[in-house]
């Protein structure tokens, strides 16, 4: 389906864009991917439970990132902050017989490390920047979520693949706006903040697809957010570009795993 030959008659029929077969596709697949994962955790539980040690143990269920499916940035999770790619499910069970619920309001993956601290008794450092998922929300608790950081090296993989991806199937569905740096979650709102400030605002409630910019219509909106933001940048500055260094064998699991 993602071969050149294949592609190459539906480009015909679509003008040179991104087929909606070829989409249908990935989407496809991607929803196989969730299912089979579902089953697993089902299996998962299961043994724990037919052990015997499944009242004693804290099961956690997240996911590090989604797709930017549907935005034009063929299947990719690095290029976009829009909700496919950074909004992902987390799921607790918690042992004994403790209580059950959603939590309200905004949740970090940051925040899962200080639950498991609680959960285990442990004394939660107070250099972390999330909180527990067991102790009431703030009212004015946001999510802030920022754009991956990559080294030089990933960058140049990720251009290489992309060029690829559009030598194959054309240009993207819709133009995305590059450079977007940080989001800002607040219930409902969604600000997105850009190079040189560019912001957009999205009401996720009403638009979910994220299509419809909402700045100047809601600037109260997006002043309250942007002072979040500052008050976050001020105190998690964007460190300076330094070159990491990894050994050779997570090297090897990290390019194994697309990276």
């Amino acid at each position: 389906m993602f071969s050149r030959p294949a592609l190459r008659p539906l480009l015909a029929r679509t003008g040179g864009d991104l087929p909606q077969e070829v989409l249908d596709y990935a989407l496809a697949q991607y929803t196989a991917e969730v299912s089979y994962t579902d089953h697993w955790v089902g299996e998962l539980l299961a043994t724990l439970a037919a052990t015997g040690v499944d009242q004693g143990t804290l099961v956690v269920v997240v996911a590090d990132h989604g797709e930017c499916l549907g935005k034009g940035t063929y299947f990719e999770h690095g290029t976009c902050l829009d909700q496919g790619a950074v909004h992902v499910p987390l799921l607790l069970r918690l042992p004994g017989k403790a209580r059950t619920g959603v939590v309200d309001g905004a949740v970090e993956l940051l925040d899962l490390a200080p639950t498991m601290l609680e959960v285990a008794g442990l004394p939660v450092p107070a250099a972390f920047a999330g909180r527990s998922l067991l102790a009431p929300r703030p009212d004015d608790s946001v999510a802030i979520t920022e754009h991956p950081l990559y080294d030089p090296g990933a960058v140049d993989r990720r251009e290489e693949r992309r060029d690829f991806l559009v030598s194959v199937a054309g240009q993207p569905i819709r133009d995305v706006e590059a450079g977007d740096l940080v989001a800002v979650r607040d219930g409902r709102w969604k600000l997105l903040v850009g190079e040189g400030g560019r912001a957009r605002l999205y009401d996720l409630a009403e638009d979910p697809d994220e299509e419809r910019d909402l700045t100047t219509e809601h600037p109260e909106v997006v002043d309250r957010l942007q002072r979040h933001l500052r008050a976050w940048l001020a105190r998690y500055p964007t460190p300076p570009d330094q070159p990491s260094e990894i050994d050779a064998e997570l090297e090897k699991t990290l390019r194994s795993l697309g990276y």
